[in-house]
């Protein structure tokens, strides 16, 4: 049997746990404004246990500029497991309930899979999340909290190009795009703990802007390789 959500050991866990079942935020903050890395991390530990293990293997990455690791209260990438119950492998079209997030905001990824370390082109969308009212996050609190992660949608592994594009529309109007290097991608999975000898997927950081998820269909066109359709109700 799981462990319950009152048996969590440190309150931080609970109340980060209940905010992401109910899909609001935290009630103050201010509570949690001396958060240290190793609390942070033991929070961490403990909301995965109770998530339970995913299949296959995933990683997010994220925060690779020195200005958001500073902000974030990071001495580098942030890098924590894919939650394993909202995890979309091989996916072309998913509808979500934006009542299931606390703060979503969207952004497209190069995605890669791993087999026995060989690496492939996923297309990939994050919806971010953040338990904290309005984003104002504590030093060392989105370690704690899900790695910032609402859900991960991963699309069919494609043959990788050199350069990655993707066009963003929301309801048929277009509302950004961005580019991305495939040798880039690939670089930054040295950060990770270990992706040889197993099949692993990991989304190795924005290439667009967040974009708030409002209601509706939005489509990122990975031009040439794959469109990725989130519709949000």
């Amino acid at each position: 049997m799981g462990t319950s959500v009152d048996s969590f050991a440190d309150p931080l866990a609970k109340a980060l746990w209940d905010a992401r079942e109910r899909g609001v935020t935290v009630s103050s903050a201010q509570a949690w404004s001396d958060l240290s890395r190793e609390r942070a991390d033991d929070v961490s530990t403990a909301l995965y246990q109770r998530l339970g293990p995913i299949a296959p293997p995933a990683w997010k990455m994220g925060a690779f500029d020195e200005e958001t690791q500073l902000r974030l209260g990071l001495a580098g990438p942030l890098v924590a497991p894919v939650l394993s119950d909202r995890m979309h492998v091989g996916a072309s079209t998913v509808s979500l309930r934006l009542r299931d997030f606390a703060q979503p905001k969207l952004e497209a990824e190069v995605g890669i899979r791993t087999d026995d370390g060989r690496p492939t082109l996923v297309p990939c969308v994050e919806v971010a999340d953040c338990r904290f009212a309005d984003w104002a996050l504590p030093p060392f609190a989105a370690v704690a909290d899900f790695g910032l992660q609402g859900a991960m949608v991963f699309g069919c592994g494609t043959a990788p190009v050199d350069e990655i594009h993707v066009d963003v529309s929301h309801d048929g109007v277009p509302v950004g795009s961005g580019r991305a290097t495939w040798s880039d991608a690939v670089r930054r999975l040295s950060v990770l703990p270990d992706v040889h000898g197993e099949t692993v997927y990991v989304a190795t950081g924005a290439m667009t802007p967040m974009f708030p998820a409002l209601p509706g269909v939005w489509e990122f066109d990975f031009r040439g390789l794959a469109t990725l359709v989130l519709g949000f109700t």
